[in-house]
């Protein structure tokens, strides 16, 4: 138990150091290594209101890009949603074509085998026509 007590001390420990650094920018180079703090002097100078108003025209443009993207993300979420629908309908379609397809061929290649027994020849050949007859046609009108 103490063993335990230790390691979410020192896992707590970690976490709480991560989360009190300041998040890392990915800035200009030759702004990295410059304090962050601005006095009122150092804000009232216009070189300072340039650079502050170029960085915000520059973040409202990549905010206004990034909504445009956003939004082209969800019509094309919706798009594959729509067509991955369509794709899992086709498939149960194409399975159950390919097993229609493969049962009636079963049922006419089992037909000469039980020929002889009177009616059940004629039934088993009947219905291995209805099947694939049926799959084919339905098959042949979906495209």
């Amino acid at each position: 138990m103490a063993e335990n007590d230790v390691e979410v001390e020192e896992i707590t420990d970690v976490v709480s150091e991560d989360t009190n650094s300041a998040p890392q920018t990915k800035g200009r180079r030759s702004f990295r290594n410059v304090r962050r703090e601005l006095s009122e002097k150092e804000l009232s100078s216009p070189g300072a209101q340039k650079l502050l108003l170029d960085d915000l025209e520059r973040l409202e443009g990549e905010l206004e890009e990034a909504k445009r993207f956003r939004e082209r993300f969800h019509a094309a979420d919706k798009n594959i949603a729509t067509l991955e629908g369509q794709l899992v309908t086709k498939n149960r379609n194409e399975l159950l074509y390919n097993g229609s397809v493969i049962g009636g061929s079963v049922l006419f290649g089992f037909a000469p085998n039980v020929w002889d027994q009177g009616l059940t020849g004629i039934y088993v050949l009947l219905a291995g026509a209805v099947i694939t007859g049926t799959a084919l046609y339905t098959h042949w009108v979906k495209k």
